[in-house]
């Protein structure tokens, strides 16, 4: 495959408008005139192939990896100063009227590439058939990049009416660049019958308000369907940070488009009043007026996990929710999706089997091999993925699955990784600076409810920490429990069980005082586990000594593993300039079992990005393999940024037990090592050949002594490297039984080097820092 380059320029970013919604209020100016009414400027749009567009939306329906085409877009160029009806009140306010008609249009709606109204003046749009009113937009509506994507309006017609008061005349900017035939309902109305077979499935979704959405209504109130660039549409959801302010940061995929945001409009809590649950039926569009927002900036994006984050240009009103996160690279053991099928109401479905990390179609994802209930569909891209924990971790690419009649077709979804998503070059490829601002560097953070707790008594867990996800020679740990009050009334007592794969340790009894919204940190007593896999459960009960109004949130569980008798291994992985190229394993070379695995990573074509890791393994033997979906390993040398990359694996002496070994990096499309712990060479187990080894002052300014003392004489030769394994200095010592050498790294950069030492067909390696 051929590589794809995508370059982002992120201009500043302006003020944001403290709102940007509809009034949903009041109407258009001139329906109170007592005079009669001049006729307005009218414009018939062309007709368009609609056979043509059809094919082209089925294509993109098939991988569901374009927002889903709803609307035929009509360029056009009218404004207040080149069309249009002015009429003069007798007041000296004015309005300007302008009429557009798509006939066969289901929905009618508008972009306007230049608008900026002053105060007091309004933007409402009609059908003056059905007299269907959708607005007012007004001067809270401005943002930055001077545009605005309008909410749709029923049938073939529309009426825009600009009101402009005498005090402001002449100061407003108003300007229509797309009409947009809608030829597929974005509102759940019956299809055409000419374009029917282009939505004639869906019969397997299952709206939220059935029961498979209970307990989710905090999530289900997170996400919202995009109107994206005029006619297509996406799914996104708005996702809390750590300082729990309300910003409203909105997570979809990057695959949706990332450019003319200020068009797009984002409409939440679009629910059917009326549930259609996996079966024949129609959903209802509960009415307007909707809950939209109008515009937003881009924050950060990068499509080595398909994801984009935006703010949008106001925070929704009404019932909406932050949802929370799951950062960790621990499989979710079921996963939950909300969505926006097909332009549809929302929709909920469920995978009650674990997910699986790979690599798919370039990024980084998590795989749903068969949603057990309910389904995606085309426009469903960039919704949540939700774990048992209701916190997101990751967007929806793409994948094959769709409804079969009431039933999925058993094919897998993918969605972008969000702990992949995380880390990247900079603010703008990446999620933590955005979420975390104040660098908690937390691996999970819980939901947020701006409009606070509905429920009188409700305690849960909010998150649980001091557990890692790895142990090694370690059999016990204190775990760390933030315990949250979701409801009204203040909490001064808790209980708190907790168990080790279902064997319970005492009911630790909590007490203090818990404000509503607030948390508070609870050190549990010491936890002890034997070598292998487990799961730690916590669960909080009896608030004030009462029954729990809301059981969904109480309970929380968190995976480790542990490996006695093992040692520490050191992993680094330098990259050449294209990361979302190179995965990797490291798996039992006896059974199989994959053991860590890593990949795709983020492209960056400016610096050196190095990951570095550590693992704990047992005595035993191994296969480590390096993949490269390109063919050219981490040679970098053709490349445009010229830099190859590396890689080696050192035990916890420093003895190498993996290094890259291909010239300039090639290894093409795979690289496999195998090794042993402890060290095995030349078919015995290697006994330490170095009495010491001391490098000092580290970190230095400059020079750096090294002594060395052995067990016997033997050939020792003094190797310097950069991070990346660039040789900068060997020396040769012959035959040595004891030495002190110094070196100067005056001339070299700040950063971290190794210092190799090799003796005889053994080799001890240390880190060294220079500043």
């Amino acid at each position: 495959m051929s590589r794809t380059f995508i370059f982002i320029l992120i201009g500043c970013l302006l003020a944001i408008q403290t709102k940007a919604q509809m009034t949903n209020e009041g109407q258009p100016h001139s329906w109170s005139l007592k005079k009669s009414r001049p006729a307005i400027d009218y414009y018939l749009m062309p007709k368009f192939d609609l056979e043509k567009q059809k094919k082209v939306d089925a294509l993109n329906d098939a991988t569901g990896m374009k927002p889903w085409q709803f609307g035929y877009e009509h360029t056009v160029n009218y404004g207040l100063n080149n069309s249009g009806t002015w009429t003069t009140l007798e007041n000296g306010d004015r309005i300007w009227q302008i009429e557009f008609e798509s006939r066969g249009a289901l929905t009618m709606n508008l972009v306007f590439d230049d608008y900026q109204l002053p105060a007091g003046a309004t933007v409402y749009l009609y059908n003056p058939k059905t007299k269907e009113v959708q607005g007012a937009y007004t001067s809270q509506n401005n943002n930055a990049d001077r545009m605005l994507g309008t909410t749709l309006v029923k049938g073939d017609n529309i009426v825009v009416e600009y009101y402009e008061p005498k005090a402001v005349q002449g100061t407003g900017a108003l300007n229509i660049s797309m009409v947009v035939h809608g030829y597929r309902s974005l509102k759940g109305y019956p299809m055409e019958k000419a374009i029917k077979g282009l939505n004639d499935g869906g019969a397997c979704n299952i709206d939220v308000a059935c029961p498979l959405g209970l307990g989710w209504q905090d999530q289900i109130n997170s996400v919202a369907i995009i109107i994206v660039g005029g006619s297509g549409n996406c799914t996104g959801a708005l996702i809390n940070n750590t300082s729990n302010d309300g910003t409203p940061y909105f997570l979809t995929a990057n695959h949706c488009g990332t450019s003319g945001l200020g068009a797009w409009v984002f409409r939440f809590n679009w629910d059917s009043p009326v549930p259609v649950c996996a079966q024949n039926g129609n959903s209802q569009d509960p009415g307007g007026p909707y809950n939209e927002v109008n515009g937003a900036v881009l924050r950060a994006n990068n499509s080595g996990s398909d994801f984009a984050l935006m703010e949008l240009n106001s925070a929704p009103t009404g019932n909406i929710y932050y949802a929370g996160w799951d950062r960790s690279t621990t499989p979710a053991t079921e996963v939950t999706g909300i969505h926006h099928p097909r332009g549809d109401v929302k929709k909920i479905c469920r995978e009650e089997d674990p997910v699986t990390a790979l690599n798919w179609s370039g990024a980084a994802v998590w795989e749903v091999a068969d949603w057990e209930q309910g389904v995606t569909e085309p426009g469903s891209s960039g919704s949540p993925l939700f774990n048992q924990n209701q916190l997101i971790i990751g967007q929806l690419y793409g994948g094959g699955a769709a409804c079969n009649g009431t039933n999925d077709n058993g094919l897998e979804d993918n969605y972008g990784r969000l702990d992949v998503s995380w880390n990247g070059a900079s603010a703008s490829e990446r999620l933590k600076d955005w979420l975390d601002p104040g660098n908690t560097n937390v691996l999970t953070h819980s939901g947020y409810n701006p409009n606070g707790p509905g429920i009188a008594l409700d305690a849960g867990v909010a998150q649980i920490s001091g557990i890692e996800e790895n142990y090694c020679n370690v059999d016990s740990f204190i775990p760390e429990i933030s315990i949250r009050n979701y409801g009204s009334d203040t909490i001064t007592t808790v209980d708190i069980i907790y168990d080790v794969d279902g064997v319970a340790y005492p009911t630790y009894s909590w007490t203090g005082t818990l404000l509503p919204n607030s948390m508070a940190t609870v050190v549990l007593p010491t936890v002890t586990a034997s070598a292998g896999a487990h799961i730690f459960n916590a669960k909080t009960i009896t608030p004030n000594g009462a029954l729990d109004s809301n059981v969904v949130n109480d309970a929380r569980s968190v995976p480790f593993f542990i490996t006695l008798g093992g040692q520490s291994v050191a992993y680094s992985l330098a990259f050449d300039c294209f990361g979302s190229e190179t995965s990797w394993s490291i798996s039992d070379s006896a059974s199989g079992i994959v053991l860590y695995s890593g990949g795709p990573y983020s492209n960056n074509f400016s610096s050196l990005d190095t990951f570095k890791e550590q693992f704990c393994l047992a005595d035993g033997c191994y296969r480590y393999t390096i993949y490269d979906n390109y063919g050219d390993g981490l040679d970098g040398t053709s490349s445009f940024c010229g830099r190859s990359g590396d890689y080696w694996i050192a035990d916890a002496v420093g003895n190498e037990l993996v290094k890259m070994t291909a010239p300039s990096g090639n290894f093409g499309d795979s690289a496999v090592h195998y090794f042993c712990l402890p060290l095995v060479i030349n078919g015995q187990t290697n006994v330490n050949s170095l009495n010491e080894l001391n490098v000092y002052p580290n970190p230095t300014e400059g020079m750096v002594s090294i002594d060395f003392a052995l067990k016997e004489s033997q050939d020792v030769q003094l190797e310097l490297y950069t991070i990346t394994g660039q040789l900068l200095e060997q020396i040769s010592l012959g035959n040595s039984i004891a030495e002190r050498l110094e070196l100067d790294l005056k001339q070299y950069n700040a950063g971290m080097y190794f210092i190799k030492l090799r003796v005889g067909d053994q080799t001890y390696a240390k880190k060294i820092i220079k500043h």
